[in-house]
């Protein structure tokens, strides 16, 4: 696992099986997920709950070297992703990563990155520009619009489906394609519910990545996407 895994799950170097279990519900609030892993924290009336499952959950993937995460927004579903420590043995591990990341370097291409997370955006700047790529971000996507309008040149766009303001990820990329209508894009998300619509109607805007994104998972979309446009 490198080192943009780690830094978004804070796991310790190494491979790792997920396990992600999503639904299309109500969604949890920010202040509930905040609580969701402690014990006895509970929603259930009294009586009802004990507030030790998710607590237990948590505690049962700490202690066997992995972690849980959740990612939820009300009305857009939850999606809990599981990563256990992978044992292997010597013999068996691979340089396969190295050999692949090496194959997926960028040339200079300038990428506009939209993410409002403080903490995952930086490590997306960083990681792409050790890439060789040229990196221009965003944390909105009213800001990232008025990026593109003074530099309308951008190879790729990349950006998150859900943010703050009322430019979300979707119509952020087609407000861009109307002057740039074979600009790549590709979004990343959380959410069960974006899984949902990308696979009714969404494909043709882009490549969709559900978070969090293994380094070599978003260098193979953004190599896929900017091969595909040298093609067409």
């Amino acid at each position: 696992m490198s080192d943009f895994d780690v830094h978004q799950k804070q796991l310790t170097p190494g491979q790792y099986v997920m396990l992600a279990v999503s639904d299309t519900g109500h969604g949890i609030s920010p202040e509930i997920q905040e609580r969701i892993f402690e014990p006895f924290f509970t929603t259930k009336a009294p009586g009802k709950g004990t507030g030790l499952g998710l607590s237990m959950i948590f505690g049962f993937m700490q202690q066997s070297g992995g972690t849980v995460q959740i990612y939820s927004e009300p009305g857009h579903g939850t999606t809990f992703k599981l990563y256990f420590k992978a044992h292997l043995q010597a013999d068996n591990r691979s340089m396969a990563e190295p050999t692949v990341i090496e194959n997926l370097m960028g040339d200079g291409q300038h990428i506009l990155v939209v993410e409002d997370d403080e903490k995952v955006l930086p490590i997306l700047v960083e990681t792409l520009e050790k890439m060789g790529y040229r990196v221009t971000a965003a944390r909105t996507g009213d800001e990232a619009l008025a990026l593109f309008e003074i530099h309308p040149s951008f190879d790729l766009l990349l950006t998150d489906i859900m943010m703050p303001g009322n430019l979300k990820g979707r119509a952020l990329s087609r407000m861009v394609r109307e002057s740039a209508p074979d600009l790549p894009v590709i979004f990343m998300s959380g959410y069960a519910s974006d899984a949902t619509n990308y696979s009714n109607d969404f494909q043709s805007e882009g490549i969709r990545l559900m978070k969090p994104v293994t380094r070599v998972e978003l260098l193979a979309a953004i190599k896929t996407s900017l091969t595909a446009q040298l093609r067409d």
